[in-house]
């Protein structure tokens, strides 16, 4: 069992935010050492829990009003507004509630670590844009309303075959992330805030999700122009895009991601390892198509509309107001390493004053 407690006080924090505390316990019991433990394929088992409280701090400076030196009239120097600030801006709060349990199978080949965690986030750090008639531009930081996440993470690592000079051992991990925007506090009126173009903190949904008017229907004229363009409206139907509201488009940030690897021992002395990495359940903005085809008319869309469908040409067509043409589904695999080595006899590394050495060719 352990417990403890923690303290901050930050110079990143707003002039106007005081200490904050965090709390945590936790506790694990090695069950496979008890007497009555009796599961002849587990050789060791630990189950383990916890519950605490941690907190992410401001970025340096930006609780802090700014000003910029600028150029003024006659090369005469002065300043004009920078960065907004926020005196009240404070740490953001995380609750986290962990269980899960670290094992050991088949004489040891196998080793299992799985993890389920809950986390609520309170005054959690967003962005926010701000009106321009504050005399800032851009957007501030603030502390708003309550995040929820949630998921799992497993580590599994085994040996899959063993001799006396061979032998493959593979790893796997991965970890799944589900979060939701609860609540945004007051810092609006509204049930989002939007951090910056296409994306929005709403509540019921992801963190930083994407959200633009989404075109469903069109046709296309003998001219090529897109015509009798429909919008989503919302709840399942349709309706006229000057009116249309802006829709959920897909998450920013992973749903899950992981790595598998494996390193194959040949003759004791030579290792080949490979690892891949995955990432999949999210979204990004293609800024090469959108600068292709909606500034400089550079795809084949823009010169041979009629070969793609209308919808996606209304999109391009329009240049700016309907981003669902650009939000991509970023999942990937990736073949990230692959790597060779070879341990040098013992003579050859005693003549340097070493026990070991080895020589390593890796290709990423």
């Amino acid at each position: 069992l352990t417990a403890a407690i923690r303290g901050d006080d930050n110079s990143a924090f707003g002039v106007d935010y005081d200490f904050v505390t965090y709390p945590k316990v936790s506790g694990a019991w090695v069950i496979s050492e008890e007497d009555f433990f009796n599961f002849e394929p587990v050789n060791t088992l630990k189950l383990r829990a916890a519950y605490g409280q941690s907190g992410q701090q401001p970025d340096a400076f930006v609780a802090i009003r700014t000003l910029q030196p600028v150029p003024g009239p006659n090369n005469v120097g002065t300043v004009t507004p920078d960065n907004l600030g926020n005196p009240d801006l404070g740490p953001e709060k995380g609750s986290e509630i962990e269980m899960g349990f670290d094992a050991a199978l088949f004489d040891e080949r196998v080793a299992v670590e799985l993890t389920y965690y809950r986390q609520t986030t309170e005054d959690a750090i967003l962005l926010r844009q701000i009106a321009p008639s504050s005399g800032f531009s851009g957007s501030q930081w603030v502390n708003a309303g309550e995040i929820r996440n949630s998921g799992i993470e497993l580590l599994v690592r085994g040996t899959a075959w063993e001799t006396r000079q061979h032998a493959l051992d593979l790893t796997l991990n991965l970890s799944t992330n589900d979060n939701e925007v609860v609540s945004l506090g007051d810092v609006t009126d509204e049930d989002f805030i939007s951090p910056g173009s296409y994306l929005r903190h709403q509540i019921g949904y992801p963190v930083g999700s994407w959200f633009s008017k989404k075109v469903v229907s069109a046709e296309l004229g003998a001219n090529g122009i897109a015509t009798n363009i429909l919008c989503a409206d919302g709840q399942g139907g349709s309706t006229d895009c000057a009116t249309a509201p802006e829709v959920y488009l897909g998450r920013n940030t992973p749903e899950m991601e992981g790595g598998f690897g494996s390193s194959l021992t040949l003759f004791n002395n030579f290792r080949i390892n490979a690892q891949f990495d995955f990432k999949t359940g999210f979204s990004k903005l293609d800024g090469n198509y959108r600068v292709r085809c909606f500034f400089f008319s550079e795809c084949r869309e823009n010169w041979f509309p009629e070969e793609f469908d209308p919808v996606k040409i209304a999109e391009i067509q329009a240049a700016g107001p309907y981003v669902n043409v650009l939000v991509d589904e970023a999942d990937f695999l990736k073949f990230r390493e692959l790597s060779l080595s070879y341990s040098l006899p013992a003579e050859w590394a005693a003549r340097f004053g070493a026990r070991q050495s080895s020589i390593t060719v890796a290709g990423r």
